[in-house]
Parts: C-alpha cells; sequence; structure tokens
C-alpha cells in the first residue's frame, strides 16, 4: 500500500508557512552532492555526502508522492550498492544506514539479509573504529531499521532480535544507547521507540520512552543530546522525531510537549525554509528537515490512519 501522499507545495499561491516552505527547501536539487548522495549539511562549514541521509529523503519523496525525486535517491542508493555490500560511511557498511533503504530498492532482500546477519553477530558496522560510539554499537537505535527488515518476512528473526534489544537496553523509561552503557543518546532512544511503534510491538516500553522525552524536554521545547554524559548540544533531529512520536501516541497527554517542541523547530528554520541543526548553526541540516517536515506537517494537518507505517 502506497503511503498518503502530502504534496510539498503550497496549496495556495504565495503562501508562506513554516511547512510550505520547508517542504519547498527539501525539493531543492542543491542537497545532492557532486558524487550523488545527499549532503548531511548545507551552507554554513559545507557537509560531506551522506547515504543514510540519501535513503530518508527518498522515503521523504515516497510520503510526499514526489515519484522523480524518489526514482534519484533510489538511483544513487542501487549504484552504491553495486559496488558495496552495505551502505555507509567512511568506508564502514553500517546496518542502520542499509536497514533506512530498504524500502526504496527494487531487490532489498539480500541487503535486508545482510543487515541482519550483521545484527545476529552482534555488530552494527562492518568494522568498528570507534568502540562504544553509539551508531558503531549493537544498540537500541537499531530498532528502526529492524522494522523495514520485519516487512520482507523476516518476522521470527527480526522478533528475536527486538526482545533482545529491548531487554539489553530498555531501563524502564530509557533506552541505553547499549547494554552496559549508563547514557542515553535522545537521537538514538528515539529511533528505538519509532521502531516499536512501527512494528507496533512492546508499545508499553514505546509509551514509557514517549513519557521520558516529556519529562527531559527544556523549557525552550528541546533536549540535551546526551542524557548521562556531558550534554554539548540542543539539535533539532531529536525535536522533531519525539514531535511525532507524542502525536502517534496521545496527542492529549502530550499536548504542551507537542506545542513546545513546535516552537523550538519554527525557531530554528533557515530563512530558506530548511531546518538548522541548532539555532547557533548556520548549517542547513538534511535530516533534520527530513524529520522537521513530516512532524510539522502532522502536528498542523493530523495524522492520517496508518500513520507510524509512514514514519520517514
Amino acid at each position: 500500500m502506497r503511503p498518503t501522499q502530502h504534496s510539498l507545495e503550497p496549496s495556495l499561491s504565495g503562501r508562506d508557512t513554516p511547512v510550505c516552505s520547508l517542504g519547498r527547501a527539501l525539493t531543492d536539487t542543491g542537497w545532492f552532492s557532486d558524487v550523488g548522495p545527499v549532503l548531511s549539511w548545507r551552507g554554513g562549514s559545507g557537509g560531506y555526502p551522506y547515504e543514510e541521509a540519501t535513503a530518508l529523503l527518498g522515503r521523504l519523496f515516497r510520503w510526499t508522492g514526489n515519484a522523480a525525486g524518489e526514482r534519484r535517491c533510489t538511483e544513487v542508493l542501487e549504484s552504491i550498492l553495486q559496488e558495496r555490500s552495505m551502505l555507509g560511511r567512511d568506508g564502514l557498511g553500517y546496518a542502520f544506514d542499509s536497514g533506512l533503504a530498504l524500502p526504496l530498492l527494487r531487490e532489498p532482500e539480500p541487503l535486508a539479509e545482510r543487515v541482519l546477519g550483521l545484527m545476529e553477530s552482534g555488530m552494527a558496522s562492518t568494522s568498528v573504529t570507534r568502540p562504544g560510539w553509539w551508531s558503531q554499537s549493537f544498540g537500541c537505535h537499531l530498532l528502526r531499521s529492524l522494522a523495514a527488515v520485519r516487512r520482507l518476512g523476516f518476522e521470527r528473526r527480526v522478533d528475536a532480535l527486538l526482545e533482545e534489544l529491548v531487554e539489553q537496553t530498555f531501563d524502564g523509561e530509557r533506552f541505553r544507547t547499549r547494554a552496559g552503557s549508563p547514557a542515553t543518546y535522545v537521537h538514538a532512544h528515539c529511533y528505538a521507540v519509532e521502531g516499536l511503534l512501527i512494528m507496533e510491538e512492546r508499545l508499553d516500553v514505546a509509551l514509557a520512552g514517549a513519557r521520558w522525552l516529556a519529562r527531559i524536554q527544556q523549557l525552550d521545547g528541546s533536549f540535551p543530546d546526551w542524557v548521562g554524559r556531558p550534554e554539548s548540544l540542543r539539535p533539532t533531529d531529536s525535536v522533531a522525531q519525539a514531535l511525532r512520536i507524542w502525536l502517534l501516541l496521545d496527542r492529549v497527554e502530550f499536548q504542551r510537549a507537542i506545542e513546545s517542541a513546535e516552537r523550538y523547530l519554527r525557531r530554528c528554520q533557515a530563512r530558506s525554509g530548511a531546518m538548522l541543526y541548532t539555532p547557533e548553526r548556520s548549517d542547513e541540516c538534511s535530516w533534520a528537515s527530513i524529520f522537521s517536515l513530516q512532524a510539522l506537517t502532522w502536528a498542523s494537518e493530523g495524522l492520517p490512519s496508518g500513520a507510524a507505517q509512514e514514519l520517514v
């Protein structure tokens, strides 16, 4: 089933709302690097070609019905996969990045098998260059990619990994980055909750994780990037993710948190309409913009039936 489509173009001539300006910014072809993948950042200090962001933008284009944009992202990803076995960064293959791309591929099963095999070996990346770092650890964020793998008919293997990850990383209110870690990376915590919502599994855990997000939200609507270790930033990506989570679970219970998150995201929009990573930076962030467009659209228009299945 194709997702409900949301046009990125304003429905009224000259209309300029945060959602419309953000949508226009994301259709700008300037997000694509010279070598193919979408850039992590645009403007400011410049960014790097980011395969994960390419998958996310392709999924966003599918959600909005932009077939040409989705096709361009798919072609970039499939071209990379002709040269390498997995998607990733800096010469490493990542289970997470590869899992996000699965819905866009014409033949996703071989990559899904490699993603599962890596996770079943207790790894998140094909090698480890930063021991203990969240994205290279067998940790909670992988629940998000498992959701895409599960749709391809790997239910038994996915469910075993799901239970293992929840058991190892959820402490009753928040997801730690990995087994044995005292720290939570809020961005990764949100990925974990999103994965459970998509799979419609352990919804008690998802609700507990959403309530924890509401408790740690700052007065300005933001979150610390880390809990349990020194924080340094208040990024927009986790705010947009939390906004989607709250809208999916209970708009009434989380009304105050939702309104505060919306205000923070609007504060962090660049003149172009794209989302800054933090209000202090001049870089426009691709993935934060992608999450924010869906979050602000849902906040203003309401959620369609089965919206969790449409999470970009």
